[in-house]
């Protein structure tokens, strides 16, 4: 297959590493320097000890002008408008656009740019950073899991058939809306907590008093995903994020990784649409709002 990978951070440059090995791969980013040095120098991948070299075609944002049978999106979600009406050469009736990423709603911006059948949303478990440009460490493995929310199996299962082939192990889910809450849980956890006091993930269970705060936000979201029409059990998702922290304990959330680098963050796009949606169902989510006010304020001091 024909493979774009919009935007070369570390999951970015992991999945499409992994990819190349079976397809022909090109990436794209918004900044030059990255764009320069993954042409340069390729993507090393550092897994299980080893490390390994990719070649990496790259490309600045808007300057690939031929069209893709899939396109991988893993820019911040924030940043998804610029990214897909930048690059709409990449798109064809039959283009497949696959989003991993964080956040509610990414669905819908796609869907102003392929048709809703073609769109494959999910969750994955892995986790990687980046040492630096172009050289990625992945600090956590687990399942792939994605979907179609208007039931496309088909194009799901050719997704997964693609992942498959390139040593990544995934599942197709029939109901994708759930495991998008359940990798929200996840994020409006994690992400903003190890952001917030500059720890690993591991810590945020090791600390009894920010596990509270984890519980708490916890809690907000169960009752905002029950209005929303998904229903969960407190304790069923507790034990889940216990197990993320210990699989993946011993690496670092992406939203760490941007406050470190004073990057801005994806917080309006988790927890702010958790707060969101709890005004619209008339639910009260103080601890969600807490974190997003408290992220939205780092941010100010950079």
């Amino acid at each position: 297959m024909k493979i774009a990978v919009i935007g070369c951070g570390a999951m970015g440059c992991y999945f499409g590493a992994k990819l190349s090995e079976k397809n022909e791969v090109v990436y794209i980013d918004a900044f030059p320097k990255t764009v320069d040095i993954l042409n340069e120098r390729g993507i090393i991948v550092k897994e299980n000890d080893e490390e390994k070299k990719y070649n990496a075609p790259a490309f600045l944002s808007g300057k690939f002008d031929q069209p893709a049978d899939l396109v991988v999106l893993f820019v911040k979600s924030t940043q998804n408008m610029a990214a897909l009406s930048e690059n709409e050469k990449l798109f064809t009736p039959n283009t497949i656009v696959m989003s991993l990423q964080n956040g509610f709603g990414n669905e819908r911006e796609i869907s102003r740019f392929v048709d809703p059948e073609n769109i494959i949303i999910g969750n994955t478990l892995i986790n990687c950073v980046t040492e630096s440009v172009g050289i990625t460490k992945k600090s956590g493995e687990g399942l792939t899991v994605i979907g179609s929310l208007v039931g496309n199996k088909k194009t799901a299962l050719t997704a997964r058939l693609c992942l498959e082939q390139s040593g990544i192990i995934t599942d197709v889910s029939d109901d994708i809306k759930r495991v998008v809450w359940k990798k929200i849980f996840v994020n409006a956890t994690l992400n903003p907590l190890t952001a917030m006091f500059g720890c690993k993930i591991k810590v945020v269970y090791e600390n009894k008093n920010i596990w509270k705060l984890a519980e708490k936000i916890v809690e907000e979201a169960i009752t905002v995903a029950r209005k929303d029409g998904c229903e969960f059990s407190h304790n069923e998702v507790l034990e889940d994020l216990h197990k993320t922290c210990v699989n993946v304990g011993k690496g670092y959330t992406s939203m760490y990784q941007d406050v470190e680098n004073k990057r801005f963050t994806e917080i309006e796009k988790i927890n702010g649409q958790i707060v969101n949606l709890a005004y619209k169902y008339n639910v009260q989510a103080p601890y969600n709002e807490f974190v997003l006010n408290s992220i939205k304020a780092i941010e100010k001091l950079y």
